[in-house]
């Protein structure tokens, strides 16, 4: 008995391949089409219905929380500051005798937390200052050497570049080059990589000479610092081993995480982690 939809598969429709199929299959009644879709379509709403009220009541209940600790930390202009206040106070009391302690047990232990308060004590001075005080300080005291030294600033700024110069190359003379003037020939291919570097530019005319200067100025101002102040090389050593203690605290966590075998894949289990702990720290004091 034959569908009254379609024709009977024979090898004539066979033959003629898919256009006679899409043919037959225009022939379907349009009714039971638009009442499989109608049915389709209901069960999909059905679901969306059940889906959406199960995230409705999370969502009563978490945004009824969050609006609850909203309106008692922000409702009340006055509460908000008095909580803010001891919060702070709170923080740095907790912080005072966490330091106190630790420098109880051992100070030099805890001389890096000693430099990092310091270092914030300092910022958080500054900031203050320079909100509530900066403007008066620079009407009072600086405003007069400005304008003095805007009038005179070509005639300044060449001083300054000579000076720099002459500073150079005095402490190159008696530093380097009158006890071991072999020395001098890294400055020569310093030199040489600078004029290639201009000689091969897309536009020399538009290169920026003091962003050059001033960085091999640093370069050679960090060198006389670590190479030829002893202080200067104890500080930066110091520096380099808290950095290297600080990244060693991911290999703690390697060795809590993947067992202590860790260390049979350096690259994968140190070198890995690491970075990924170093930039989590860094995206963390973005933010504060």
């Amino acid at each position: 008995m034959e569908n009254p939809g379609f024709s009977s598969y024979d090898e004539k429709t066979h033959e003629n391949g898919p256009t006679n199929i899409k043919v037959e299959m225009n022939h379907m009644p349009t009714d039971e089409i638009q009442v499989s879709m109608n049915n389709d379509v209901a069960a999909e709403t059905s679901k969306d219905l059940v889906l959406k009220t199960q995230v409705s009541k999370y969502e009563a209940i978490v945004g009824g929380v969050q609006q609850g600790v909203h309106d008692f930390f922000y409702g009340n202009t006055k509460r908000t500051s008095v909580l803010k206040w001891f919060f702070v106070a709170l923080l740095c009391v907790g912080w005072v005798t966490y330091l106190g302690f630790a420098n109880a047990y051992s100070v030099t232990t805890a001389l890096p937390l000693d430099i990092i308060t310091g270092i914030v004590i300092f910022c958080i001075g500054y900031y203050l200052i320079k909100k509530y005080y900066g403007v008066a300080i620079w009407k009072c005291c600086l405003t007069s050497c400005g304008a003095a030294c805007s009038k005179a600033s070509r005639v300044l700024k060449w001083l300054f570049y000579l000076l720099v110069l002459v500073a150079i190359g005095l402490m190159l003379y008696f530093l380097v080059g009158r006890d071991r003037p072999m020395n001098l020939i890294s400055a020569g291919g310093t030199v040489t990589i600078v004029l290639l570097c201009f000689l091969t530019s897309t536009n020399p005319a538009k290169v920026k000479w003091r962003p050059v200067l001033w960085g091999l100025g640093i370069q050679l101002v960090f060198g006389l610092i670590v190479l030829r102040w002893s202080y200067g090389f104890i500080a930066f050593s110091w520096l380099a081993n808290q950095i290297k203690v600080f990244l060693e605290y991911a290999n703690v966590g390697s060795a809590f995480v993947f067992g202590p075998l860790y260390c049979n894949y350096p690259f994968v289990f140190q070198a890995i982690p690491q970075a990924i702990f170093f930039s989590a720290c860094i995206s963390i004091l973005y933010h504060v």
